[in-house]
């Protein structure tokens, strides 16, 4: 349940494998702490990072996270292998509460070709709203009630939780994630560190590997067997020391490992600036019956 996931989905070609996982959410795992923006999170920074399958070059990932706007972004390119298939790509933005690591609202948006699917969500204090909308031009609206008042992450928010993440080792901790219309709760545990060999050099990091789990309406895991109620296992390493960024990210499938491995790593507001004034110009959605989602920010967890 990571930003490799992100990946997968939104180039089309991977599904997710049965893994082993816990039987139910009563396990005595505790809820992830709630965090706001620690050292490692004060600065803009852009993750650029090459996705693989099966040794495959499937596309690139770029990731722009702008604390001053409270806002992160990604965007996905299909590699020219992968084009010459399908003209896939993907964009996602997540908009964060004043100061912390829960997302206020957020939009992912999936492109074949001239056709696009698209999720917006908005996160409540006890739950969220999503409006999605089909390559065919359909409209989906709807709403879930979380997970008893637990904090309610997107994938990018997710990811910015797990680098604040402090654990000791062994330390494990459960959090949920809104991925596209439907809810996950995602366990990880803190394996401690490992030597990584990144961009050809060796590099001490922190490991956490999770499963994650679909659920129901009563915030407690699918046990009952259907492609609705598979377990997604995964793997990331953490840089040790500094920004704590991502080096690295392994999601379990059917047909390999999808890889997500660093290429790239720059502090820079520049990066930013675009984005700030895409922002701007975003004209604000409908109130509810007039078509669209009501956008009014919770009060925050």
């Amino acid at each position: 349940m990571t930003v490799v996931l992100t990946a997968a989905a939104l180039l089309g070609l991977v599904g997710c494998a049965s893994v082993p996982g816990p039987t139910s959410a009563s396990e005595a795992v505790p809820a992830m702490p709630v965090s706001g923006r620690t050292a490692r999170l004060s600065r803009a920074e852009r993750i650029e990072s090459e996705v693989e399958l099966l040794g495959l070059r499937m596309g690139k990932m770029v990731l722009d996270f702008c604390p001053a706007d409270s806002l992160i972004t990604t965007t996905i390119e299909a590699s020219p292998l992968v084009r010459l298939v399908r003209r896939l790509s993907g964009t996602a933005t997540t908009h964060l509460s004043n100061g912390g690591l829960t997302p206020e609202r957020s939009i992912v948006e999936v492109h074949d070709g001239d056709k696009t699917r698209r999720y917006r969500v908005v996160y409540r204090d006890t739950g969220f709203e999503y409006e999605y909308e089909t390559i065919q031009g359909k409209v989906e609206r709807g709403q879930n009630d979380g997970a008893g008042g637990a904090p309610l992450y997107d994938l990018q928010s997710a990811m910015a939780l797990l680098r604040s993440w402090q654990p000791r080792l062994a330390e494990a901790a459960h959090f949920y994630v809104v991925l596209g219309r439907n809810l996950w709760r995602a366990e990880v545990r803190f394996a401690g560190p490992e030597m990584l060999t990144v961009s050809g050099a060796p590099r001490l990091t922190r490991r956490m590997d999770g499963v994650a789990s679909r659920v129901d309406a009563d915030a407690a895991p699918k046990q009952a067997e259907g492609a609705n109620d598979v377990r997604r296992a995964f793997s990331l390493w953490f840089e040790q020391d500094g920004a704590g960024y991502p080096v690295r990210l392994v999601a379990r499938s059917t047909y390999g490992d999808v890889t997500m491995a660093l290429a790239r790593y720059v502090q820079s507001d520049e990066f930013c600036i675009a984005h700030r004034e895409a922002d701007a110009k975003e004209t604000s959605p409908a109130e509810p019956g007039q078509g669209g989602l009501n956008e009014s920010p919770s009060t925050g967890h």
